[in-house]
């Protein structure tokens, strides 16, 4: 019984900071309704780093298992000066405060100053 109420205690202590982590957690995994944000969430990211992009969603979205998020399969191709496609992608996979994403391949090719890439990539949600 005294361990019983040790762990309680435990707990108890720790509950304001799981729930303070599954806040900062529902903001990086929205609903799968907030995936029709996505592509205009990319198209702003490209205006603001001054890059073309083309994007698609492929395929139908994995739903969650009840352990690991779900996710959305998608192709993007980013082109640009080198220095505006480094930041764009820093800004959707390190920075993002929206939406949690991965890149699982990359193509990169170079256009004289311009550089493109390709990737297909996944973006997670509940």
């Amino acid at each position: 019984q005294a361990q019983l109420s040790k762990l309680v205690a435990e707990l108890k202590t720790v509950a304001p900071e799981i729930t303070l982590y599954q806040e900062q957690m529902d903001l990086l995994l929205p609903p799968k309704e907030r995936l029709l944000e996505f592509a205009p969430w990319i198209e702003r990211l490209s205006e603001i780093n001054r890059v073309a992009t083309t994007f698609a969603f492929n395929g139908e979205a994995i739903p969650s298992d009840g352990e690991r998020p779900g996710y959305a399969l998608f192709s993007l191709v980013v082109y640009g000066p080198r220095e505006n496609v480094v930041n764009f992608f820093k800004e959707a996979e390190v920075r993002s405060k929206r939406f949690a994403l991965a890149f699982d391949n990359l193509h990169v090719s170079e256009e004289g100053n311009a550089r493109r890439i390709t990737t297909r990539g996944r973006v997670f949600f509940k």
